[in-house]
């Protein structure tokens, strides 16, 4: 019995679908400036998803960053989130890098300002902090890639497949609204 349920857990670690490649988050820092809440964070990629971008295969990140109020024997509440998404693209043959970002694309010959651009947020204006009631809230950012785009009737059908891979997250310290505890 011991050596089945060895082999059973042996064969789920196995199956189960680790991250291709990983991304650190760096903690956002959040600053309150002119009545906003004004976030900036980094991402450091691993090596093997430059390798990866390199050698051609693009990549599509989605970046998550979500405003949440503490409570205190109680769940934290979603506020408000923004999404963003970057695609890095390669293309060997030309020696040059894509990086598209709010439907623009850059095109460039390097592949570490790629990923410098790609990695680096500043001044993300979140929301007023007029419109937010006293409290504690903190900003949690969150890395996706995605990893498979299905047609929108198959992904119904399929809905077990996963279409994104959480890459990384972190949050950011607590901060304080309106004289709240």
């Amino acid at each position: 019995m011991p050596r089945a349920l060895v082999l059973l857990a042996l064969l789920l670690a196995l199956l189960s679908p680790g991250a291709s490649w990983g991304q650190a988050v760096e903690v956002p820092r959040v600053l309150l400036r002119e009545g906003q809440v004004v976030v900036s964070f980094g991402l450091r990629p691993s090596e093997q998803f430059q390798r990866q971008l390199r050698k051609g295969i693009s990549k599509e990140l989605i970046i998550r960053v979500d405003l949440y109020r503490r409570w205190r024997g109680w769940p934290d509440e979603f506020i408000l989130g923004k999404k963003l998404t970057r695609r890095l693209v390669c293309d060997p043959l030309k020696e040059q890098y894509i990086l598209g970002q709010g439907g623009k694309d850059s095109h460039l010959k390097d592949c570490q300002e790629v990923l410098r651009r790609a990695s680096v947020l500043q001044g993300l204006v979140l929301t007023s902090t007029k419109e937010l009631p006293p409290g504690a809230y903190f900003v949690r950012v969150s890395v996706h890639s995605r990893l498979r785009r299905l047609p929108p009737l198959l992904g119904l059908l399929l809905f077990f497949l996963r279409q994104e891979e959480l890459q990384g997250q972190a949050d950011s310290p607590v901060f304080h609204l309106g004289g709240g505890p």
